[in-house]
């Protein structure tokens, strides 16, 4: 259960009013903010406008083969950002990519 629904310690079940209550284990932390991760415009994975993965299991695309056709990729990798990133810049970066989506300017039009 996630402490939204049931407020307690999953360890030592204690209450806990809020996340803010709860420890942070600084050396877990800091080490998993030096691992290395891609930023999320990198498109290095290839997705269907439906949000399938086109790296299927062989039966599964002989079994959609048809149906596979029909989508149109709209991510390739070697379209978007490049870069490999600490976890503990990644936010910073993602606001800062210059190949985050931004929603058109024009009034009116709903393409992002």
């Amino acid at each position: 259960m996630s402490l939204k629904n049931k407020q307690e310690c999953m360890i030592c079940k204690s209450e806990v009013k809020s996340f803010k209550d709860l420890s942070r284990c600084l050396v877990m932390e800091q080490d998993f903010g030096k691992k290395q991760c891609f930023c999320m415009y990198s498109f290095y994975l290839d997705y269907c406008i439906d949000g399938s993965n086109q790296e299927e299991n062989e039966d599964e695309k002989n079994e959609e083969n048809k149906e596979n056709e029909k989508r149109k990729l709209i991510k390739y990798k070697e379209n978007g950002c490049k870069e490999i990133i600490n976890v503990d810049q990644l936010d910073t970066h993602i606001q800062n990519c210059k190949f985050k989506f931004v929603k058109c300017l024009h009034i009116g039009c709903e393409i992002v």
